[in-house]
């Protein structure tokens, strides 16, 4: 019979999502050596390593990320439906992952006004990084839900729903000469400060450039909308953002909006990992979304 304790899984998900004892320690209020000697015996009991030690370092293997994908649910429905029994559901840390101009511009008033009214119970933490890269930290279990501007690409494993609707814009240090609509092929052979690859902005513009058969010439690749935005307003091109990230500088009179006859809105969804168990806690952030 393998003699496996609660406490022994616990600390290895807080191990395996930090890779690092002692982080691990310091977070579970436990010794180095405690932590140690509990991936150890753990390790023992289950007959083989999770981790390779790789100059000092901890990684993951396949055995590893294996229980990890499989233990992290468990646990967390085994601390929901101790929560619930000790009338206490809304606690605990919250891991959400959002893309650049969600997470940056949407994410943070939503986040305070979801946790204002439980104080140190609840601790919403904010990952923020490309689309891609947050569908890969979701699927690794290192997230518990994501918010994102793009299509996400593993449709099997993950669910999105739709959220709110965003405005994409075209803009300008230049206003434009005139209040009609143009093309977007009669912008083409101007310089466009684009973001880099894996931005959920660029994949719904590239989508738009290709229905419309329309290869753009000069170009420049940034990785920050604000980095965008400084260029444009630096008079090296104009640019795709969304129209949440520009509002004050279009308000200012520091950049000016291109209107254009192709329609730019894309909706914003929120991601999950598929049969994955939900906290109370997740839950409850989720429904908190839909009337944000």
């Amino acid at each position: 019979m393998i003699n496996i304790t609660f406490r022994q899984m616990e600390i290895f998900v807080q191990v395996a999502r930090s890779l690092n004892m002692r982080q691990s320690s310091q977070s579970m209020a436990m010794s180095h050596s405690a932590i140690s000697m509990a991936i150890s015996e753990l390790e023992t009991a289950l007959s083989g390593p999770l981790f390779d030690r790789v100059k000092h370092r901890l990684v993951l293997n396949q055995r590893g990320r294996y229980l990890l994908e499989h233990l992290s649910p468990v646990l967390i429905e085994v601390e929901d439906h101790i929560k619930i029994l000790k009338n206490d559901t809304l606690t605990g840390q919250l891991d959400v992952g959002a893309s650049s101009t969600i997470g940056n511009y949407l994410l943070p008033k939503i986040i305070g006004k979801f946790s204002a009214p439980y104080g140190d119970r609840v601790d919403v933490r904010l990952h923020i990084a490309n689309t891609s890269a947050i569908e890969a930290q979701l699927l690794a279990y290192t997230l518990d839900i994501a918010l994102v501007e793009g299509p996400i690409s593993d449709t099997r494993r993950l669910a999105e729903t739709p959220w709110i609707d965003d405005q994409l814009c075209i803009i300008s240090a230049i206003p434009p000469t005139t209040d009609t609509p143009v093309h977007l092929a009669a912008l083409a052979d101007h310089r466009w400060i684009l973001r880099e690859e894996g931005s959920g902005t660029l994949t719904v513009f590239e989508q738009v450039l290709y229905q419309q058969s329309i290869t753009l010439g000069r170009t420049m690749t940034m990785g920050h909308t604000e980095a965008v935005k400084h260029a444009v307003e630096a008079g090296l091109g104009i640019a795709c953002v969304s129209q949440f990230t520009v509002q004050h500088e279009l308000d200012s009179g520091r950049l000016f909006k291109i209107p254009t006859i192709e329609s730019l809105i894309r909706p914003f969804y929120w991601v999950i990992v598929k049969n994955r168990y939900q906290s109370v806690l997740q839950r409850d952030f989720l429904q908190f979304l839909t009337h944000a």
